[in-house]
């Protein structure tokens, strides 16, 4: 069975703020990012997780658009591919600056 390593919200938090992005803490494990108009990013601990072989994750987490979409990742990489299947692999730390670098 796969575990969860939890995100540090704590120091995402920080990164925004460093960089002038308005984030709030929704609860204890919920870290919302706003980027623009109504698009956040979001940093959830502790969600439980049910597998499709039947397994239960209880502490495991997530980062997810936040739109009720179907698109999040439980791992601490994002994976980005293009349609040549190249791909670059940016650790969750990390995504805050990679975003306002492509921003500008």
């Amino acid at each position: 069975m796969r575990t969860s390593q939890l995100y540090d919200l704590d120091l995402v938090y920080e990164q925004c703020n460093e960089v002038g992005l308005k984030s709030e803490f929704v609860n204890p494990d919920l870290l919302v990012i706003h980027l623009i108009d109504d698009i956040t990013l979001r940093f959830e601990n502790n969600i439980i997780t049910h597998q499709s072989d039947g397994t239960v994750v209880n502490d495991d987490s997530l980062i997810d658009l936040g739109d009720d979409g179907e698109w999040h990742t439980h791992v601490h990489d994002f994976e980005f591919t293009d349609p040549r299947g190249y791909y670059v692999s940016i650790h969750y730390l990390d995504v805050i600056t990679e975003l306002l670098q492509e921003k500008y």
